[in-house]
């Protein structure tokens, strides 16, 4: 079995459905008392958030690749991080890299192609859904891409920092995702990705009217796969 190196804490909210996720899909795939052979480097992400405000996108990749380098001398033979957003620096992580970095969007767009998804909702912080660094791979992959409106945008977007990262699931925001799901499913989505991997805390596929695409599971169990490939 391989070693997956993993770059957590962001927020270790959703790290520890990785972890769950991974030692699920080994169990599920070998038995017994088998589990994942997982390194972790977990990031206080009060600290990732003030070097994003205070020095940018290009501090905090540098980093985290710094840390990625650690893990890769630690003997992981291949490296994930468990969030979407901070993917905007995913190249410069890379670029540091000797051993494979699995992104968070390749099983995602793995996953739709395979079910014949055209149109998708993508929820996640209002930077995954406005900006195009994340959008794009689903275009370029021949994916349409709908997004709530910017109130409902902004609305997403504190339900992730306020709640969420902080381990707090309200009934409202429960009932505001499974409202949006709604919309997007009015607006012609056949699907809705969270794009955030804390959105599987507050919107489950039995609560949804369209199929939800959780990218924290489904990155969590291609890594699993990958690592018992011969």
């Amino acid at each position: 079995m391989k070693t997956i190196g993993l770059l957590g804490g962001m927020s270790w909210e959703s790290t520890q459905i990785y972890y769950a996720e991974m030692n699920r899909r080994v169990r599920e795939k070998r038995g017994g008392h088998e589990a994942a052979r997982i390194l972790l480097f977990s990031a206080n992400f009060a600290e990732i958030r003030e070097l994003t405000d205070k020095q940018g996108w290009n501090a905090v990749g540098e980093y985290l690749g710094s840390a990625a380098v650690k893990l890769e001398e630690a003997g992981a033979d291949m490296i994930l991080m468990a969030t979407n957003t901070i993917h905007v620096v995913a190249d410069q992580i890379q670029n540091d890299l000797q051993v494979p970095f699995l992104h968070i969007a390749t099983p995602l767009i793995e996953a739709l192609k395979k079910d014949g998804r055209r149109k998708l909702a993508l929820l996640g912080t209002q930077m995954t859904m406005e900006s195009t660094f994340y959008r794009e791979l689903l275009e370029v992959a021949g994916f349409e891409v709908w997004t709530p409106t910017p109130e409902d945008r902004g609305e997403v977007h504190r339900i992730i920092f306020d709640e969420l990262t902080l381990g707090e699931v309200s009934p409202a925001a429960q009932d505001f995702f499974r409202a949006l799901a709604l919309k997007a499913q009015h607006a012609g989505a056949e699907g809705v990705i969270l794009g955030c991997t804390e959105l599987g805390l507050v919107l489950e596929a039995r609560q949804s009217p369209l199929p939800v695409y959780d990218t924290a599971v489904l990155h969590a169990r291609a890594a699993a796969e990958w690592a018992l490939k011969d």
